[in-house]
């Protein structure tokens, strides 16, 4: 059964935003080097708290990616928050009366993935999906945090309403357009938009973004030809013009991320923020994305000003760019290894930049680091990349910070996200195998069994409900004084492909007895529900309310009536008193395959 994670939410005042690195509202976590193995250390006593915990994960394999405590055996959760990592038998002190159990029984249980740079919602369109389900997408592949990186006036006013009215399930950063991808300026819009650092926040105006080159638009602009006669590209804005945006920005305290796909980009791009810097230190933590092709000269130029970087995971080799560089200037591409050898206490966060380089997974994105293969979607096909790159491969140890801690540093919520330690969200994701690993090919059996942003349930992959922790909702009177009805659509989980006649459950309940259940598929009323299927398990968290245990609902749906293909389905209870309350999840998109 899944049922709503309570939440206790936590108001915490939010930092000033004229210093981007004043003292946080929460505790400082020691940031590990990002290169820094993942191994197994002493693990702290754990206190008696004053308050129980509401959900204790044990018996598993935790990786928190914070160098105290790099691997344990179990987390605790108060509310949206951590409260503890360490020993089964530690963690155990914290159990009380309602606290939920869960025995991973050795499955591993890290941070949700933080990607630094995509464009899944302005990108929407392009899987033909709205944002609710490219919400959904993201976390059915571990994704809890990403940025948006194409931000424009409008798009930026869509997502805040949406957000305000409740849409938001991701924690999503913005970054504000200074131009757009074919280098064409848009204004001056984003000074009057301040960014924000609000511990937890769901929608976060992270700063400001610049196109220096071409890529999505025109050309990458390099100090090479690929072929002869193609010229070097484009660059939108030189150096001189880039140390005056950032200085601008700086003025009133956005971050600045650059795109800068070609080497001449990536020099224009150091020069500009060395420039507007003046020899202070980057606390701004400026950052240049993509860093694609990266000239030898150029390496050192990142630690000695700062830089983060943000760098791509999966080599596109199934579909490979047209016109690459020719030897010799091939070796100077996706140079990753080389770039943290170089610069090995930089901060080098990965990136999907969906749609536009596949999978939309962090798990085969990870495998295309330690392997520099690209898998498809379906995980049918496995692609080598050229051969001059595939002596350029990653460590787990150097590749699996950079999805989590290193990319939540580069959106300024390393003290929210990207690690499991008390005091920061509990964002986690249960994997059914060990990413951490002699053998990468593993990774192409793993998958998401389950993602909580802020401890609370978003995915529970089918089948795995025993690893999806639950709790009663709580009962919520109307204006007019009465309960509105709460529950559960249980059945079909997300994307199942159902055939024939299939049956439909779930359940709900009142303080008051449930007069019926509508059910509608793709927005149409296709009839009610049978109410007063046994629910036990429903009737243990709610053993005084009339009805008990007879809280579940059931409708045989004759698949053979509709088309093949997608279809949403969402369930409305409406109690006694007329009130009506939407189970939870409010629409369940699956597949009929007759």
């Amino acid at each position: 059964m899944r049922r709503i994670l309570l939440l206790s939410f936590l108001f915490i005042t939010a930092c000033g935003l004229s210093s981007p690195e004043e003292s946080p509202t929460k505790p400082v976590i020691q940031e590990a080097s990002p290169t820094e193995l993942i191994e197994e250390t002493t693990l702290p006593e754990v206190a008696p708290p004053e308050e129980a915990a509401d959900v204790i994960f044990h018996g598993g394999n935790i990786l928190t990616m914070d160098e105290n405590i790099a691997t344990a055996q179990a987390l605790a959760i108060k509310g949206e928050e951590i409260v503890a990592v360490g020993s089964d038998e530690d963690l155990m002190m914290l159990q009380g009366e309602k606290t939920i159990l869960i025995a991973l029984e050795g499955r591993t249980l890290m941070p949700g993935f933080v990607d630094a740079h995509t464009h899944l919602l302005n990108d929407a369109d392009h899987y033909g999906m709205d944002w609710n389900g490219m919400q959904q997408l993201a976390l059915e592949n571990g994704i809890t945090t990403f940025s948006n990186m194409y931000t424009t006036p409008e798009f930026l006013e869509g997502l805040q309403n949406y957000h305000a009215e409740g849409g938001l399930r991701t924690r999503v950063s913005l970054y504000l357009n200074y131009n757009t991808n074919c280098g064409d300026p848009i204004g001056t819009w984003w000074k009057d938009v301040p960014s924000t650092r609000e511990f937890g926040e769901m929608l976060r105006i992270g700063g400001v973004k610049i196109f220096a080159d071409g890529g999505s638009c025109k050309n990458p602009a390099l100090s090479y030809e690929t072929f002869p006669g193609s010229g070097l590209g484009n660059l939108f804005i030189t150096g001189e013009q880039i140390a005056g945006v950032v200085s601008e920005a700086q003025e009133v305290g956005h971050q600045v991320a650059i795109h800068a796909i070609g080497d001449r980009a990536i020099e224009a791009s150091l020069d500009g923020i060395e420039s507007a810097l003046n020899g202070a230190p980057n606390t701004f933590r400026h950052r240049i994305e993509h860093n694609a092709i990266l000239r030898p000269d150029l390496l050192p130029r990142y630690s000695e000003i700062g830089i983060v970087a943000t760098i791509f995971g999966t080599f596109p080799a199934c579909t490979p760019f047209d016109n690459p560089s020719p030897a010799p200037y091939n070796q100077w591409e996706w140079a990753w290894n080389t770039l943290i050898d170089t610069n090995p206490d930089m901060h080098i966060a990965w990136h999907g930049d969906d749609p536009f380089i596949h999978p939309v997974n962090p798990i085969l994105e990870l495998y295309g680091l330690l392997t520099r293969k690209q898998v498809t979607e379906d995980r049918g096909t496995v692609c080598d990349s050229p051969e001059w790159l595939q002596d350029d491969t990653l460590t787990v140890e150097k590749a699996l910070p950079m999805m989590t801690r290193e990319s939540a540093y580069a959106l300024f919520r390393d003290e929210e996200v990207g690690k499991l330690a008390p005091g920061l969200l509990a964002d986690v994701i249960i994997l059914s195998e060990n990413p951490i690993s002699e053998n990468p090919d593993i990774l192409l059996d793993t998958y998401v069994l389950m993602t909580m942003v802020g401890g609370k349930v978003e995915f529970c992959a089918a089948g795995n409900e025993n690893l999806c922790p639950t709790a009663p909702p709580p009962i919520i009177e109307s204006e007019n004084g009465n309960s509105i009805p709460f529950g559960y659509l249980d059945t079909p989980a997300p994307d199942e492909k159902i055939s024939g006649t299939y049956i439909i459950a779930g359940w709900a309940l009142d303080d008051a007895p449930i007069d019926r259940i509508e059910l509608y598929l793709d927005g149409e009323y296709i009839g009610d529900a049978f109410y007063g299927v046994p629910r036990p398990d429903v009737a243990s968290d709610y053993p005084d309310n009339d009805g008990a245990p007879n809280f579940g609902y059931s409708f045989d749906l004759d698949t053979s009536q509709y088309e093949n293909g997608t279809h949403t389905l969402s369930a409305l209870a409406f109690g006694a008193s007329g009130n009506e309350g939407l189970m939870y999840p409010d629409e369940v998109s699956f597949m009929i395959e007759n």
